[in-house]
């Protein structure tokens, strides 16, 4: 998760550049990196889990892992409650940092310290997965009224309208967010078998997926009446 965040924000850096050059030319080139990616995920081969399974064509395959999910959110109830309040306090920081790329500018901050602000901000879910390890005693239930306290006061300084306030709340957000995110997981993959893992992780997305739909008006809502 740190690797991550940290290669996450130093892109950041790149979105001073991207508003210098114009909207058309990022995203050619972002079509150019993505294209790239696209080969080099082409060339990875998947190994068969076993002879059953490689005779499946790709869409019983597709259906199984759908079918698979749905049952996986029934038969695992505490998990799948886990896995939307994970997601639900992830969505809000997530936007926020979303949309303080627009409103850092409009609240006065300087375009050419928008990427390396957007890089602090980021860096921030790096230093809340490194902290989650001197907190392994506490209970989930403090780790998530900390979190989600965090993320809330985090989202409140957008209203004062200061852009290096906003930042600062931007990287609390951000910290608390990847806190939660690494405990969170830590939990879960001690509540569902290994052979299932890999259903965790696409369910977990799902969640945070929806989320993210019913959120995104929302939050953007939100900001339209600052």
């Amino acid at each position: 998760m740190m690797i991550y965040r940290v290669g996450n924000a130093s892109a950041m850096l790149c979105a001073g550049l991207a508003l210098f050059i114009g909207y058309r030319k990022a995203y050619c080139v972002d079509m150019v990196l993505g294209t790239l990616c696209l080969y080099f995920s082409f060339q990875l081969k998947e190994v068969p889990a076993n002879e059953e399974s490689s005779k499946q064509r790709i869409g019983q395959q597709i259906w199984e892992c759908i079918k698979e999910s749905i049952l996986f959110l029934i038969k695992n109830g505490r998990a799948t409650r886990l896995m939307f309040w994970n997601a639900s306090i992830g969505a809000v920081a997530t936007l926020y940092l979303f949309f303080l790329q627009a409103q850092l500018p409009l609240a006065g901050l300087p375009t050419g310290l928008l990427g390396p602000a957007l890089f602090v901000m980021g860096f921030g879910g790096a230093v809340g997965a490194k902290l989650v390890q001197y907190f392994s005693g506490w209970k989930y239930s403090r780790v998530s009224m900390v979190c989600i306290s965090g993320v809330i006061l985090g989202f409140i300084a957008v209203l004062t309208k200061n852009p290096w306030i906003m930042c600062v709340g931007g990287f609390v957000a951000s910290l608390f967010e990847d806190f939660l995110q690494v405990r969170s997981d830590i939990l879960l993959n001690t509540m569902i078998p290994s052979e299932q893992r890999a259903t965790l992780i696409s369910v977990s997305s799902f969640c945070f997926s929806i989320i993210m739909i019913v959120l995104s008006p929302l939050v953007g809502g939100f900001f339209s009446l600052l």
